[in-house]
């Protein structure tokens, strides 16, 4: 399990760029308004695989490759969401386009989303190691 966790965290971090917004901001790179807004419209569309993990709600979607991450109640940065994105460059290198929406303090939301990006760079590892598997990506979080 902690392989897997590990991989998915990989896999966020292997993609480069994070986008942050804070509460009071209209629009988010999550494509949300809230996170609220954000979990209730992912868990709605079709083909998307729900899991939670020591209470973090993750969702995949398009073979594994978009991963959306939700705090857990009781988290200091709760409520964040995480959207995570493997890509492809032309020159074939791997990178996770993330984006943050974390509507709690700007410490919290500092520190989880430095978290998302350290996580991103082991995925990117792995992917680079093992090549990407949308097969068996797994739910990927912060500490």
């Amino acid at each position: 399990m902690l392989a897997q966790i590990a991989l998915a965290a990989i896999f966020v971090a292997a993609f480069a760029g994070a986008a942050f917004a804070q509460a009071d901001k209209r629009q988010s790179g999550v494509g949300y308004p809230s996170v609220a807004a954000a979990i209730e419209a992912v868990k709605a569309k079709p083909g998307v695989r729900v899991s939670v993990q020591d209470g973090w709600t993750v969702i995949a979607e398009q073979g594994g490759l978009v991963l959306g991450t939700f705090t857990p109640p009781g988290h200091p940065a709760h409520p964040t969401v995480a959207r995570r994105e493997a890509k492809q460059h032309a020159n074939a290198a791997w990178y996770v386009d993330q984006r943050v929406l974390c509507q709690a303090a700007k410490a919290a939301c500092d520190k989880i989303n430095a978290e998302f990006v350290e996580l991103n760079n082991q995925m990117r590892r792995a992917i680079e190691r093992d090549g990407p598997r949308p097969d068996r990506v797994p739910p990927a979080r912060a500490k």
